[in-house]
């Protein structure tokens, strides 16, 4: 009668690449952004192809940025920083730039329904950092033309007077 013998032998591999062409694959990429270091695990993109999940995916990532810009906004408003023009600048390019990678990268996974009600919140935020923006301005004009000319007028004199407690 005839054995069979079998050898089991563990090999050692080195650390193996593997590389996915990006363009061939249809689906959403995302960079991890934590820095965890798994043993012999490194992730530096990751693919979505499930469609189901990229919507929700999106959307949860969408609805995160919108609310940190409204929140940004509240504070902002409540706070009524004296010269806070740049920091509305910075938030409004920002906006923009968030704007069109929603138009460029994230509207062929989501409807256009939604796609259009994003443009409308959007557009809501960037009309409110606008007219914050041009009330600062207009401030600081005021004050410009005010504060040369005021105190040459008596304009200054005269509210300083009435600022205090009347009977």
């Amino acid at each position: 009668m005839y054995q069979k013998h079998y050898l089991l032998v563990k090999a050692q591999e080195k650390e193996r690449e593997t590389d996915f062409c990006g363009k061939a694959i249809e689906g959403l990429s995302i960079k991890p952004r934590n820095h965890v270091k798994y043993e012999g695990i490194t992730v530096k993109k990751l693919y979505v192809l499930d469609k189901d999940f990229i919507v929700r995916l999106l959307k949860r990532k969408i609805k995160i940025k919108l609310d940190m810009y409204f929140n940004y906004l509240i504070t902002y408003l409540e706070e009524g920083g004296e010269d806070g023009t740049t920091d509305l600048r910075h938030a409004l390019n920002d906006l923009t730039r968030y704007k069109s990678i929603i138009k460029n990268k994230y509207q062929k996974f989501l409807d256009t329904k939604y796609i259009h009600l994003l443009q409308k919140k959007i557009e809501m935020l960037d009309k409110e950092i606008q007219t914050k923006l041009m009330y600062f301005e207009m401030a600081k004009q005021y004050e410009q033309y005010y504060g040369q000319y005021g105190n040459y007028m008596g304009y200054q004199d005269e509210f300083e007077q009435s600022k205090g407690k009347s009977r």
